[in-house]
């Protein structure tokens, strides 16, 4: 029996339909798979950044709190120390930095010194651990900050403690208060998250009644946009490991400057049991002694002072130099 022109057509018709139909769900099945893959990169480069910020975190306020005890323990015994002494000798100037070449108590390094290690010690006065994280971080990233800063009400940074010393450094970094026309905290807590803040991404789901075409085709905007997520925060990450790395070779310098000042500091403590206080009856081997430990303080001062990164967050090439100039110092005073 022939079949009907019409009834051709509708079968044709009909078969056509379920195509589009079964291509249409291939499409729809493709998107959802896309977009799957493209949360799960965004997650994965998400848990990435935290775990590199927490890490990165971790390594500058190790820096931190080396220069704060520091400035509160060695830098302290080595003004005690000095500070004993009267008729200071000249020292000699072949050993140690220029600008202490002409070093007294009464000279303006040795009074910024002292200036510095009491305002670290009224920061720590509740101990190390009672210091906040933020401010740490801003001691390890910003150098003297905490030490020479001031809040925006005009009290030294380094006179308040916890949660205040922090949210004046935050501050302080944003510019001041807002009151004052500054950025205030939050001004100052971008400036120190600048670098591991999230770039924006957003994954857009599927919705119901969407059409195929246009959901295949905003998927693969989303794995485009997951693909970008992820080379930022590798950028990042490696920019972040940059930082941790510097803030380390920093410490790690520190600590061998520390070691040094500490015995440099016993040798004049040695100095005076045996030919007493007045420099005048000290003896040129004694000078010199007297002159490593000046050197070893400044040294350790400047490495302290010594911004390591921008307010942008970048690195800073002083503190490149300084790494490079301690050891060739540290060579120099035989660590």
């Amino acid at each position: 029996m022939a079949i009907p022109f019409l009834g051709v057509v509708a079968v044709v018709v009909a078969g056509g339909g379920a195509v589009k139909t079964i291509d249409a769900l291939d499409d729809m099945s493709t998107a959802k798979r896309i977009n799957s893959e493209a949360q799960r990169l965004a997650d994965s480069a998400t848990e990435r950044r935290e775990n590199k910020r927490k890490y990165t975190e971790n390594r500058l306020e190790n820096l931190g709190r080396k220069k704060l005890e520091i400035m509160t323990g060695s830098i302290k015994d080595f003004i005690d120390t000095m500070e004993q002494i009267r008729n200071l000798p000249p020292l000699p100037n072949s050993i140690g930095l220029d600008e202490l070449r002409d070093f007294s108590t009464n000279s303006r390094e040795f009074l910024d010194m002292k200036k510095a290690s009491f305002n670290a010690s009224e920061l720590a006065s509740g101990g190390l651990g009672a210091v906040g994280g933020g401010a740490l971080t801003a001691i390890a990233a910003y150098g003297g900050v905490m030490t020479f800063g001031a809040a925006s009400t005009g009290t030294a940074i380094a006179g308040l403690t916890g949660a205040a010393a922090t949210n004046a450094t935050l501050a302080w970094l944003g510019g001041g208060s807002i009151a004052a026309g500054g950025a205030g905290i939050a001004g100052g807590t971008a400036v120190l998250g600048g670098l591991v803040a999230a770039p924006a991404l957003v994954i857009t789901g599927l919705f119901l009644g969407a059409k195929a075409d246009k959901a295949l085709s905003d998927a693969k905007a989303n794995r485009e946009k997951a693909n970008l997520y992820n080379q930022q925060i590798t950028n990042m990450c490696t920019a972040m490991d940059a930082i941790g790395d510097r803030a380390d070779q920093i410490r790690k310098h520190l600590v061998a400057l520390d070691n040094k000042l500490i015995a440099a500091t016993d040798e004049v403590k040695n100095i005076i049991r045996y030919a007493g206080t007045n420099g005048d009856n000290y003896s040129p081997t004694d000078r010199d002694k007297l002159a490593i430990a000046v050197s070893s303080a400044g040294l350790v001062k400047k490495m302290i002072d010594v911004s390591m990164m921008t307010e942008k967050g970048a690195l800073t090439d002083e503190s490149l130099k300084m790494l490079n100039y301690t050891k060739a110092k540290l060579q120099e005073l035989g660590a």
